[in-house]
């Protein structure tokens, strides 16, 4: 992972008098031995760590820092490239033919750098049955089981809204979901109609879960994939079912940010990203995060449960059915909000 000792020493190496790369990326995505790989190659690098969507792209749209490079979401992504902030037309030839198609398809002028898919992460196999709707994984809570739910509105509402089968996301059906449609699509009556179906959850069940799945050897989340099984890494008790109906994908990508460089400093930052997303580099970047390589052929996972998902994942994605996280904007997006507050602060009755 990335450390400020190392960050120091990458910043104060031998690389002086070279124009440092200024790099904007995801806490926990920089494995040190990526950056000392780069680092022999006389990259100097200026990163800049974040853990939202919202501050990567707040602090790209104040231009405050004047990024060269930048380690997106699919989602932050499709906002930027909108607005422009994505350098255009320079990644598209790199490895065309190497990537999962579905992946590079939500990011074209980026390189894939990692994916992940929604799951419930189980330890001590109190998913039994596997739930068949998020509502019957929070109904686990009234049976006083221990379970956490990714704090992220767009997760929890997509699955939500999917799962409660109202008639406004069946007419969806048949292609990949987005929660720009549903928003949409669906009135504020029947957004606020499942919200009775969130009672017996509290304030402290959407932490992270991480520290929660540690600490419990009987015990359950929802969220992104890699993230709950960072948390019980060294224990093979655990399961993984990925929901039945339009699990949620997500993608992050490298991007160059669109100013104006020469050509010897374009050259030079494609290189980087070529580097740094290498099958070497990614292959050292899922043994530590455990989300799934985008690359179309790549060594199997040492851990056999992990690959067994990603190749349900990926027949989720061949099938177009899966839903994606696309932040909405405006009046969808003061929606979202009053439907989280609902969600977010809804007093436990536990």
């Amino acid at each position: 992972m990335f450390t400020p000792t190392l960050f120091f020493y990458l910043l104060l190496s031998s690389t002086f008098g070279i124009t440092p790369i200024k790099l904007m990326s995801w806490w926990g995505f920089l494995p040190e031995s990526t950056l000392t790989d780069l680092q022999k190659l006389n990259y100097k690098i200026d990163a800049t760590l974040y853990r939202s969507n919202q501050i990567a792209l707040g602090s790209i749209a104040a231009k405050t820092e004047l990024y060269d490079i930048a380690i997106l979401s699919n989602s932050s992504y499709k906002i930027l490239n909108r607005h422009g902030y994505i350098k255009k037309n320079t990644l598209n030839q790199l490895r065309p033919n190497e990537y999962l198609k579905e992946i590079r398809a939500l990011a074209p002028h980026c390189i894939p750098y990692i994916w992940s898919v929604t799951a419930y992460v189980s330890r001590g196999n109190i998913l039994t049955p596997p739930p068949d709707t998020i509502f019957d994984f929070i109904n686990l809570n009234k049976e006083k089981k221990k379970i956490r739910l990714i704090d992220e509105a767009s997760e929890i509402f997509i699955r939500a809204m999917i799962d409660s089968k109202k008639k406004c996301t069946r007419s969806l059906e048949g292609h990949p979901y987005s929660i720009e449609k549903i928003l949409s699509n669906c009135t504020e009556s029947e957004l606020n109609s499942i919200t009775d179906k969130f009672k017996g959850i509290s304030e402290k069940d959407f932490k992270s879960s991480i520290v929660f799945l540690k600490n419990n050897s009987k015990a359950a989340s929802y969220g992104w994939h890699g993230i709950g099984t960072r948390a019980i890494k060294t224990n093979k008790n655990i399961s993984y079912f990925i929901p039945k109906n339009y699990p949620t994908i997500g993608a992050d990508f490298v991007c160059i940010l669109n100013k104006s460089y020469s050509k010897k400093r374009l050259n030079s930052l494609i290189s980087f990203v070529k580097r740094i997303t290498n099958k070497k580099n990614t292959k050292t970047l899922i043994e530590e995060t455990f989300y799934f390589s985008p690359y179309k052929k790549t060594n199997s996972s040492s851990n056999q449960k992990i690959e067994n998902l990603k190749k349900e994942a990926i027949n989720f994605l061949k099938k177009e059915n899966y839903s994606i996280i696309r932040e909405p904007v405006g009046e969808n997006q003061e929606k979202l909000n009053s439907w989280w507050k609902k969600i977010r602060f809804i007093k436990s009755e536990n």
